[in-house]
């Protein structure tokens, strides 16, 4: 009897400790972050596009790592170590079995695209050139194995295209100079290019397809920075470009590349547009958003996403909340919250259940 009394009293004990230790912070919450060391910084989480995975980068002093883990962030492994230098976009390639990320190696701006394998875990650089890489297009669903990548060449943004099949770099569009911004359509081919003058002149020139010349489209004034062409419509046919509408206004159009006729989208009375979602299944406008003194401020498009961005808004108090990365059924998404000082919040957000889950965070 007495011995039972003994095992009895040091069940209850260790059920104590345990519990003590939940509320302590080692509960089911953290548990489902990724794995962290003292001191480590968490960011650029990007979602897999079966949604099964997360990549992320992990920053310790110089040293960082970029980490895949399981969307439940219970399994983890490293998959690169960098030693030094910056990177500053990284998401997943189409087939989902390698991560995409530009890196600076000698923190000197000279960025360049790398892919990792990762089964192999080979590690290549996907633009061999001096020139730093400025930004990745959007891929394409049509043709996965191609890339598209603005590359400052002498001051000015040339496109280059990166086929992964047949491990080429090679100049696609030169710019003649002039052009600002480029656009590609759904079959990535550059066929909307931006130019702009110190006066805030503003002109888009258009080509039926590839093999096509150069014709201007549309010329307006522009007052703010985010208008200009941001999409193409899922047929190539139209092309939705952001203008001023007076003082303090904007709107979004949909425009005919053949003839430059417009259909209002969506407009801002209150403030001028600054940011645009495109829902990555039908690639039509999802959201647009405004400025409201430091707060951003979405006006979602339709019924379905104003559901969920009404319930992003609640999950963690912040100035400005972006999608970052989705998954390629749209169901799963990575959500960055960010505060005026700096700080900033990484969230995963599921639309099926509609909750979400806390990342990291760090300023």
């Amino acid at each position: 009897m007495k011995k039972q009394h003994f095992f009895l009293i040091l069940a209850l004990f260790c059920g104590l400790i345990a519990l003590y230790a939940a509320a302590a912070g080692g509960g089911a919450h953290a548990q489902e972050q990724p794995g962290r060391e003292k001191g480590e910084v968490h960011s650029l989480f990007a979602v897999s596009p079966d949604s099964s995975l997360l990549a992320y980068m992990a920053a310790l002093g110089d040293e960082k790592q970029i980490r895949i883990c399981s969307w439940d962030g219970i399994r983890e492994r490293s998959l690169v170590y960098l030693k030094s230098g910056s990177v500053t976009e990284l998401q997943w390639t189409p087939d989902g079995e390698a991560i995409l990320y530009l890196y600076d190696p000698l923190g000197k701006d000279n960025y360049h695209l790398f892919r990792t394998d990762l089964n192999k875990g080979i590690t290549e650089n996907l633009t061999p050139c001096e020139a730093p890489v400025m930004s990745v297009l959007p891929y394409s669903q049509a043709d996965p194995a191609e890339l598209l990548v603005l590359v400052k060449n002498k001051g000015r943004d040339d496109v280059y295209r990166i086929s992964l099949k047949k491990k080429t770099f090679l100049c696609d569009t030169a710019n003649p100079g002039d052009v600002a911004a480029w656009l590609a359509d759904n079959r990535l081919q550059v066929r909307c290019a931006e130019k702009r003058d110190a006066g805030g002149n503003v002109e888009l020139m258009v080509r039926d397809d590839v093999s096509r010349p150069w014709r201007s489209l549309m010329k307006w004034q522009s007052r703010y920075p985010f208008e200009g062409a941001k999409a193409f419509s899922s047929d190539n046919s139209k092309i939705f470009i952001v203008q001023e509408k007076g003082i303090g206004a904007s709107a979004v159009f949909l425009a005919d590349v053949r003839t430059g006729k417009k259909v209002e989208i969506f407009e801002s009375r209150s403030a001028p547009i600054n940011g645009m979602t495109v829902d990555p299944k039908d690639l039509f406008i999802e959201a647009a958003s405004t400025l409201d003194r430091a707060h951003t401020v979405w006006h979602p498009l339709n019924v379905e996403a104003a559901t969920h961005y009404r319930i992003i808004t609640k999950i963690t108090a912040a100035d400005s909340f972006f999608i970052t990365s989705r998954s390629a059924d749209n169901l799963r998404w990575v959500v960055k919250f960010l505060q005026e000082e700096g700080a900033f919040r990484y969230y995963l957000y599921d639309c099926a259940s509609r909750k979400s889950r806390f990342l990291s965070e760090g300023s």
